[in-house]
């Protein structure tokens, strides 16, 4: 999403989603062109792509980290302060966003898209720093990149900056129940803290079950057409024993769904297996038939929490293989609770350096979007041991089980890249 000081906000309506097809950018710190050609949709809609760029120090991964992320929330303060000659950011529909430097020093910036064109000022923040036709012109090209940004939502980690001391937290005696499985801050303190990134899973159990679709590629969970093709082809209903069957693994599924705070119908589950137990509406087949329709109904219910439940799960899983004599589990009212094999409680702050930035990237992978999330991390390597560096970007792949985002590591670490050289773009040093 575009910063409240974006030169154009990139919320809108979209045709249809597209992907990063290209970035080319000549003149960068007086440097020969570079060209990044983004991988293709994976295979399998529901696996990430990975793209790695490697090079020295100075090589200007971090600096096209950054233009990247400036360009796909319409946000060009690196290319204000950084000296290039052109950039051109193609999309995988064909459209392109061109952004050149100018000799207009009030104007350094031309930006365009769609046949639409606007010059940028070398400071936005300067009070009516643009004259009404300057605005109309962003006005215009902002309209343009509606269509195909909507859908793109880029997250920049840039784990060389983060410091412990940035983390906001919250009061733990604040977070109260406000429905079943659901919890919310009810106002800001000190003492014990729920700090941001259990509140980002948190919040991610509380909006993956109210859409499930936004974060997981899941199309044979549509419901409806499946009930309505068992009437029309007047499918034989399945015998009371399978419905109780069916009912019973669900039952047998609670414990586990309440642990990682996800909602579940006991009363209804407990209603239908007594009913299939009684027998009491299964003698007809009219009446079987209402039954299997609800039993459906609960599994398509259960299906969708399973996706919820399963990525969770790998994402402690994933942790319990790194971390060592430390637990991180996710928690119903917490998002995450952080303990040491004696049970002892832990903030994330009083993790190891390698331990947060792990741990920082992994609730990144598991909070992305089914499609369009693009993940680009500076240095995952930093204070992570060598064995940690050669798994990380298999670790983050798998966290985000169901979901197809595009990972972009840029790193100097052979560990990582020579683990994944056939995904790897190498830049030349900039002196």
């Amino acid at each position: 999403m575009a910063s409240p000081q974006s030169d154009i906000d990139a919320e809108g309506a979209a045709l249809q989603p597209v992907r990063l097809h290209r970035f080319a950018i000549d003149g960068l710190f007086g440097r020969s062109p570079i060209a990044i050609d983004f991988p293709p949709a994976a295979e399998l809609a529901s696996e990430p792509s990975i793209l790695i760029l490697s090079g020295q120090n100075g090589s200007g991964k971090t600096t096209i980290l950054k233009m990247l992320a400036g360009a796909t929330s319409m946000n060009f303060d690196t290319f204000r302060a950084v000296p290039f000659r052109n950039a051109i950011l193609e999309f995988s529909n064909g459209e392109v966003l061109q952004v050149e430097r100018t000799s207009n020093e009030d104007r350094p910036l031309r930006i365009s898209f769609g046949g639409k064109e606007a010059f940028l000022a070398k400071d936005k923040r300067q009070p009516n720093v643009y004259s009404p036709r300057e605005q109309l012109a962003i006005d215009a090209v902002r309209e343009q990149t509606k269509r195909v940004l909507k859908h793109i939502s880029f997250q920049f980690l840039d784990t060389t900056r983060s410091t412990f001391d940035q983390r906001e937290t919250f009061d733990i005696d604040s977070v109260v129940q406000v429905s079943p499985g659901r919890y919310s801050v009810k106002h800001q303190g000190r003492g014990k803290e729920l700090e941001p990134l259990a509140d980002k899973v948190r919040e991610f159990m509380r909006e993956a079950q109210v859409n499930y679709r936004k974060f997981f590629q899941a199309e044979n969970l549509e419901l409806l057409p499946r009930i309505l093709q068992r009437f029309k082809t007047d499918k034989v209903v399945a015998k009371p024993e399978q419905l109780l069957s069916r009912v019973k693994a669900i039952a047998a599924r609670i414990p586990e769904m309440k642990r990682l705070g996800l909602q579940t119908d006991d009363v209804d589950i407990e209603t239908l297996t007594d009913l299939l137990i009684s027998g009491e509406f299964t003698s007809d087949e009219h009446s079987l038939a209402l039954l299997e329709t609800y039993v459906e109904t609960q599994t398509n219910k259960q299906s969708s929490r399973e996706l919820i439940a399963h990525r969770l799960l790998e994402f402690e899983k994933i942790m319990d293989e790194f971390l060592v004599a430390k637990t991180v589990r996710v928690d119903a009212r917490l998002g995450l609770k952080i303990e040491t094999d004696q049970l002892q409680n832990l903030r994330e702050s009083e993790l190891s350096s390698g331990e947060y930035h792990f741990l920082l990237m992994m609730v990144a992978a598991l909070l992305c979007r089914r499609s369009g999330s693009i993940i680009a991390i500076d240095e995952p390597e930093l204070s992570l041991h060598v064995g940690w560096q050669r798994k990380v970007v298999g670790a983050l792949a798998r966290c985000a089980a169901g979901a197809s985002p595009l990972f972009i590591f840029a790193t100097h670490s052979m560990a990582i890249s020579a683990e994944h050289r056939d995904r790897t773009k190498s830049l030349s040093a900039i002196d």
